[in-house]
């Protein structure tokens, strides 16, 4: 591991919901590569399901969290447009230092690089085959 690349000890993704049929989960990844999710609403998956993921993809995802300078963004972007969903992302390191960053994404002023790592934590973890795809 890079030296300037902090270690995590876990990362908790929750997404909530919108004014629709947005997927409502939490899942959090230990730096084990242990993955616990808690499926909530328009997810394939509801309830509780765990899966491991290599440790590879637990330094990738601590790459993904130093590339986005997730230490340095705000605690929050709030809407600016209604009945968007929310991401939360939360980061405990290994040197106890939590970090929360709570994204509205009706929020204009949410910078690209925060989008893209919701969007890589998703793939890294491996949350589609959790999440699926509801016939309506």
């Amino acid at each position: 591991m890079e030296q300037d690349v902090p270690s995590i000890a876990q990362v908790i993704l929750e997404r909530g919901m919108c004014f629709g049929e947005c997927p409502v989960y939490k899942v959090t990844l230990l730096a084990n590569g242990t993955v616990t999710w808690l499926g909530e609403l328009f997810v394939k998956t509801t309830g509780p399901a765990s899966w491991l993921v290599p440790t590879t993809r637990v330094t990738d995802i601590e790459k993904a969290l130093h590339q986005a300078n997730f230490r340095s963004l705000a605690d929050l972007y709030e809407p600016d447009m209604t009945c968007q969903p929310s991401c939360k992302i939360t980061v405990e390191y290994a040197d106890g230092l939590f970090k929360t960053v709570d994204h509205d994404l009706g929020s204009s002023s949410a910078p690209k690089a925060l989008v893209l790592l919701e969007k890589q934590l998703d793939k890294l973890i491996g949350t589609a085959p959790y999440i699926g795809t509801l016939s309506r």
